[in-house]
Formats: structure tokens, C-alpha cells, sequence
């Protein structure tokens, strides 16, 4: 239809003509090819939020707050419409842990404990997203790829080995020149390569790839590794899912911490304890060399978390333990 009829049609019908960033419910109804570009308006709500929280002074326990129940609902709504790209969640992630970090210089600044362990012993989810996200971690690691042409199984991050539960370990510096398993096979003659197994794995390793059976006409499959006929069993599942209780203690114990009946503060101040989190002189030379690991206030030995709260004499007089 030419433009001039569509002008004439919405004059006559009463119909407004309507932007590629139009929105309805704060939501775009227009998606653009780059999605990142279509949502760049969350990531600026995201920084607008926060620079009023930046004003003020917030302890560990109030920006954990900031961020599970002010920044999380920020992209709730928009999550449960659009798929998003790999590059927003990132940047929200970002974001988040920057603010809960609370470092001046981000890139410069020392982090006494990754992210993953601060979500493992800090985790106040709901009992459903726990189960969820126990669910699929579980699965990952109990579920191999059975090789055929190899092109969507990748090497390294793949269980694609028999009687192996996890990736092969590389012995070459060049191992990140290869990417997926389809790249060991020599396609002209059906066969692996073997010069170039020898060179990237284990003497163990390579007798157990070439073991396995090609078929480069077939794609590769995903199989559950419990059951003689690789199919998923919810039987198998539970007996196995049993038998693996090697975090139990330690989730108890964090849920014991996290249950304590006393101010958020003070839980955020025994988790640094237990997750070796304070800046004691100990702690800090293993960073920076420089710094006297000696305990500042006795003089007598090194200043460690133990030695602060349990056998430095001044401490002691100031009623620390």
C-alpha cells in the first residue's frame, strides 16, 4: 500500500501512526533486530535507581536488599515477555555486582571471595527457584553427549568420554585452538585424527575417544549416563540425586547462620568470618606482598581471623570474644 493511501486511511479512521520505539506498559511493542539497542532503556533505568542509592552510606545488608528487591524487579515484567539476549543479562548482572560490591575502582579493587561462592552461601531464593536451579546443575553433570559427527559437542566443557562423569583435560598450551569434537575427526576417512589426539590428551584419554564409534551422517545425541538404554529414569534420578550429599553440611550450616535471630548486620558480619572475608593483615598479604602480616595490636603474632577473636590479649580487654 502506498504511503499516501495509509496517510489518507489512519486521517479517515482515526488511527495515530506509531514509532519503532513505541511502548505500551513500559514495554517496547516493536523489537528491533538488536535487541540490546530495544532494551538499552532497562540498563539506564538500572544506572538511574541506583544513583540515588549511591548517596547514601548502605551496609552489606542493606544493598543486598537494593538489589534482590528493588533492582530484580526492575526486569521481572520485561523478562516474562522477551526472551533476552546474553549481553543484557550480563550487563544487569554487572551492574548488580558492582553496586553490592561497592568498590570505587571496580577493576583495580580486591574481592576476598568470588561471586559464585558469595550466591552459594548467601542464597534466600525461594525454595521452588532453589529446586530449580539444583535440578538443572544436577542434570548437566549427570547426562553425556553420545558422539557422532561431533559438531554440537564441545570439547572441553562437554561429558562426552565413556565412563567419565566430566570433561577431558587437555596437555597441549594449544588446546583453544579446537572448539568442538567435530574438529578431532578426519572427515575423508570417517576416522579420528589420531596425531592430533596424541597431541592434545592423555595416553588414558585418547583410548577412550577412540573407542568411540563415528557416524557423520547422524547428529549427536544426549543421553542419561545411569541407564543401560540411556534413557532418563526418575528412579535412577532420585537414587543418584540421594546418594550425592557432599554440600549438605555446608548448606545446613549457612542455613543455620541466615536463620539467626538478629539484625542483617550482624549475619553479614558472621558470614565474613566464616567465609575468611575479613581484611585482617593475614588475609590482605596474600594480595598484596607488601603488607605486614603481623597482628597490629599485640605485635605478637599474625594477625588472622583466629588469632583476632580468640588470642589477641588487647583485643580481649575490648570484650571482642
Amino acid at each position: 500500500m502506498h504511503h499516501k493511501h495509509v496517510k489518507l486511511l489512519s486521517k479517515t479512521l482515526g488511527i495515530k501512526f506509531l514509532s519503532s520505539s513505541e511502548k505500551y506498559l513500559d514495554t517496547p511493542l516493536f523489537v528491533k533486530r538488536d535487541k540490546t539497542k530495544s532494551f538499552q532503556f532497562l540498563i539506564d533505568k538500572f544506572y538511574t535507581r541506583l544513583s540515588n542509592y549511591k548517596r547514601t552510606n548502605l551496609n552489606g545488608a542493606g544493598r543486598t536488599v537494593v538489589t534482590k528487591h528493588v533492582l530484580s524487579s526492575l526486569d521481572v515484567y520485561h523478562m516474562s515477555c522477551f526472551p533476552f539476549h546474553k549481553k543484557i543479562t550480563s550487563k544487569i548482572d554487572s551492574i548488580q555486582r558492582t553496586f553490592w560490591w561497592s568498590k570505587k575502582n571496580p577493576r583495580r579493587a580486591t574481592y576476598f571471595c568470588s561471586w559464585n561462592d558469595i550466591d552459594k552461601a548467601a542464597d534466600s531464593s525461594s525454595w521452588i527457584w532453589k529446586g530449580i536451579v539444583k535440578g538443572l546443575v544436577f542434570l548437566k553433570a549427570n547426562i553425556v553427549s553420545k558422539i557422532n559427527d561431533g559438531t554440537s559437542t564441545k570439547i572441553w566443557s562437554s561429558n562426552w568420554l565413556p565412563f567419565s562423569n566430566s570433561p577431558p583435560v587437555w596437555i597441549s598450551p594449544n588446546f583453544n585452538d579446537y572448539t568442538f569434537v567435530s574438529e578431532l575427526i578426519d572427515v575423508q576417512n570417517n576416522n579420528w585424527n589420531i596425531g592430533l589426539l596424541i597431541s592434545l590428551f592423555s595416553p588414558d584419554d585418547v583410548i577412550k575417544i577412540r573407542s568411540l564409534r563415528i557416524n557423520i551422517n547422524e547428529k549427536d545425541s544426549i543421553m542419561w549416563d545411569h541407564t543401560k538404554s540411556s534413557a532418563f529414569t526418575i528412579k535412577t534420578t532420585y537414587n543418584i540425586y540421594m546418594n550425592e550429599s557432599s554440600s549438605v553440611e555446608v548448606t545446613s550450616f549457612w542455613k543455620k547462620v541466615w536463620s539467626l535471630d538478629c539484625l542483617p548486620k550482624i549475619k553479614f558480619f558472621m558470614w565474613k568470618v566464616f567465609a575468611q572475608m575479613l581484611p585482617v593483615n593475614f588475609i590482605l598479604m596474600i594480595y598484596n606482598p607488601v603488607v605486614d602480616d603481623c597482628c597490629p595490636l599485640c605485635r605478637n603474632d599474625v594477625e588472622s581471623i583466629i588469632h583476632l577473636f580468640f588470642f589477641c590479649p588487647i583485643a580481649a580487654t575490648f570484650g571482642c570474644y
